[in-house]
C-alpha cells in the first residue's frame, strides 16, 4: 500500500510535470502569436494622415490700369488769315512787320493813356489854383498873372496831346513835355509869390497831405495820391 502511494504521488508528480511543461509551451506559443499579430498590425497599419494644410491665399490682383490712348493732334489751321500769317512770319522781312504793327498797338494804347489822364490834370490844376488863392494873400495884378499861368499851363497840355494825336511826336516824347511844362509853370508860380508865400505853400500842401494819408491809411490801409501842379 505504501508502494503503491509512492507510485501514485509520483505519477501525479509526472503529469504535473508534464501538464506544466505543456502549458509553458502553450504560453509560449500564444505569446509568439501575439507579438506576430501585434507586427501584423502595426505593418498593416495606414500611414499618418499628412495634415492638409489650406493653401496659401494668392496674392490679389492690382486693378487692371486703363491703357492710355493717344489722340492724333488737329491739323494746324489752314484758314486763309492763319496760312497768310504763317507765311508771313517765314521770312525776315514779314517778321519785321509784324514787330512794326505790336509797336503801333502798344503806341496807341500808351497815347490813350495820356489822353485820358488829360482831364484829371485840368482838374488838379483848378484845384490847386483855389488853393493858391484862399491860403495866400496875393495883391496888385498877381491874380490875373496866376489865372494867365493855369490858362497856359492847360493849353500848351493840350497842344501836345493834338500834336501827338496827329503824329508830330510819339507818346514817350509827349510825355517828356507834360512834365516839362508843368515844371516849368511851377517855377513861375514861385517866382510869382516868392519865397516866403511859396515855402508856405508848400508847407500847407505838406500838412494837407499827411492829413489825407492818416485818414487814408485808418480807412484803406493805403497811402493818398500825390497832389501837385498837373499830377
Amino acid at each position: 500500500m505504501r508502494t503503491l502511494g509512492i507510485i501514485a504521488i509520483f505519477v501525479l508528480s509526472l503529469v504535473s510535470i508534464v501538464e506544466g511543461a505543456y502549458l509553458i509551451k502553450l504560453s509560449g506559443r500564444v505569446t509568439a502569436l501575439s507579438q506576430d499579430r501585434a507586427e501584423v498590425a502595426d505593418s498593416d497599419e495606414p500611414a499618418p494622415a499628412r495634415r492638409l494644410e489650406a493653401p496659401a491665399p494668392r496674392p490679389r490682383a492690382a486693378p487692371a490700369v486703363p491703357v492710355p490712348t493717344f489722340q492724333a493732334m488737329a491739323p494746324p489751321s489752314t484758314t486763309p488769315a492763319t496760312t497768310t500769317l504763317r507765311e508771313a512770319l517765314a521770312t525776315t522781312e514779314g517778321r519785321e512787320q509784324l514787330k512794326a504793327a505790336m509797336e503801333v498797338i502798344a503806341e496807341e494804347k500808351r497815347q490813350a493813356r495820356l489822353i485820358e489822364r488829360a482831364p484829371r490834370r485840368d482838374e488838379r490844376d483848378q484845384k490847386y489854383r483855389e488853393r493858391i488863392l484862399k491860403t495866400l494873400a496875393l495883391t496888385g495884378d498877381e491874380p490875373p498873372r496866376l489865372d494867365a499861368l493855369f490858362t497856359a499851363l492847360q493849353t500848351g497840355r493840350r497842344q501836345i496831346l493834338d500834336d501827338m494825336k496827329a503824329g508830330l511826336k510819339n507818346a514817350e516824347k509827349a510825355d517828356e513835355e507834360l512834365d516839362e511844362l508843368r515844371d516849368g509853370t511851377e517855377k513861375q508860380i514861385h517866382a510869382l509869390l516868392g519865397d516866403e508865400r511859396y515855402k508856405k505853400l508848400r508847407e500847407g500842401r505838406r500838412g494837407d497831405r499827411q492829413g489825407q494819408g492818416q485818414q487814408g491809411q485808418g480807412q484803406q490801409g493805403q497811402p493818398p495820391a500825390n497832389v501837385a501842379t498837373g499830377r
